[in-house]
């Protein structure tokens, strides 16, 4: 069945407005722009293959800040990755290890069906080194311990809460896990004071309902401070990290906004990321130097 005109046409506005939004914060300094044209490049090849997969990444190939968060994970890499582990991170990160590093043996754990199912499509119509999925959370990690060289978990950690693993016991598990001189890789969303937020749908399928409140609602994530970071995320591996990196916006508020934007409009807002994080989003010297919300970024190395 083809595809209504009024879609395509849609879609073309989409992709000609981002591919200028791209190019103009590029020229601001983009941080992570290499991933767009990466994501872009993925996109057409998977369309090549398949058309009625979305298009997502033809249009907004990279999100918000994950244009940060990819560049800060790929800079953390080792030269070899080795073994590597992804707990459930955006799919994009994983496609540039497997292109970009062929000798790593990449395995990916996630306990959203959907998710899972949605990246196996993608890879079936794209040319990559083997990868490993398999439907399963941080709680049920493959029984390797001391067997990854690298493990990644980009933006994840603060959604895991349940009977047997939260934020904190998730990270010592993924550490555990690691070979000596691994590295584990992290990023959390920040904000000046910690914040526990639900939502009215389980977004991922795997959440469970809060306890005490009015009407049912999940459990969706924590947003960090500074004090969080340590007491919830650094203490429980007992070491500093090796790297510590802030990045936020540079408005109070900014990022609240967007979100409303985003809720509203979807790809009429998105498709201008890049030059959303370009002019409105920097790097700074501490979590407490940061004005609003934001993400930090963390680097492991297992002694």
């Amino acid at each position: 069945m083809s595809t209504p005109w009024n879609i395509r046409l849609q879609r073309t506005a989409w992709y000609a407005k981002s591919t200028w939004a791209y190019y103009r914060a590029r020229r601001l300094g983009l941080v992570g722009h290499e991933f767009f044209r990466f994501g872009r490049a993925l996109g057409w090849e998977m369309y090549r293959n398949n058309t009625n997969l979305p298009w997502d990444l033809l249009v907004t190939p990279v999100s918000s800040t994950r244009y940060y968060e990819f560049n800060f994970a790929r800079e953390c890499l080792p030269a070899d990755p080795g073994v590597c582990l992804d707990v459930s991170s955006p799919i994009l990160f994983d496609f540039y290890v497997a292109r970009n590093y062929p000798s790593a043996r990449l395995h990916m754990i996630n306990p959203d069906t959907r998710d899972m199912d949605r990246t196996r499509a993608y890879m079936r119509n794209l040319t990559l080194p083997p990868i490993h999925t398999d439907v399963s959370d941080v709680s049920r990690m493959p029984a390797c311990p001391g067997g990854y060289d690298t493990i990644w978990s980009l933006s994840v950690v603060e959604h895991i809460q349940g009977e047997t693993a939260n934020d904190s016991t998730a990270v010592k598990a993924m550490f555990d896990a690691l070979r000596p001189g691994g590295r584990l890789i992290l990023t959390v969303p920040t904000d000046k004071s910690f914040q526990v937020e639900y939502r009215e749908k389980d977004l991922y399928g795997t959440q469970s309902t809060a306890a005490g409140q009015k009407r049912e609602t999940y459990f969706f994530q924590r947003v960090y401070d500074e004090a969080a970071i340590q007491d919830r995320l650094i203490r429980p591996l007992g070491l500093a990290p090796t790297r510590i990196e802030w990045y936020g916006e540079t408005t109070p508020g900014r990022f609240s906004e967007y979100i409303r934007r985003w809720q509203l409009d979807g790809k009429n807002t998105t498709i201008w990321d890049p030059l959303e994080m370009a002019r409105f989003y920097r790097l700074y010297d501490t979590g407490s130097a940061m004005p609003g919300a934001g993400v930090c970024g963390l680097l492991f190395i297992k002694p």
